[in-house]
């Protein structure tokens, strides 16, 4: 991502930003604002299946100093996923 960038998450769908680059990722969470668990947090997933199964169907890891992707064992199948460099996609 680069400054200005934005992404947009269908509600109530579960989702994780991994920062792999050297540089500080600074969001902003434009969600309406509900009340959840935590008191004026925004309420997007249930991530407690999530919590259940030790984290999304991939950890990033680094690998070479490069991030790459492990399927989490928890998850009996996953679909295959892949690390896209965004910088040469826009090109």
């Amino acid at each position: 991502l680069q400054t200005g960038d934005s992404i947009k998450i269908p509600p109530l769908c579960g989702h994780a930003l991994v920062n792999v680059g050297k540089t500080w990722l600074v969001t902003n969470d434009g969600s309406p604002f509900t009340t959840g668990e935590i008191s004026g947090a925004p309420q997007h997933a249930d991530y407690k299946v999530i919590q259940k199964m030790r984290g999304m169907a991939y950890y990033v890891v680094s690998e070479n100093g490069q991030p790459k992707l492990v399927k989490n064992p928890a998850y009996k199948s996953v679909p295959p996923a892949e690390i896209v460099d965004f910088k040469q996609s826009k090109s």
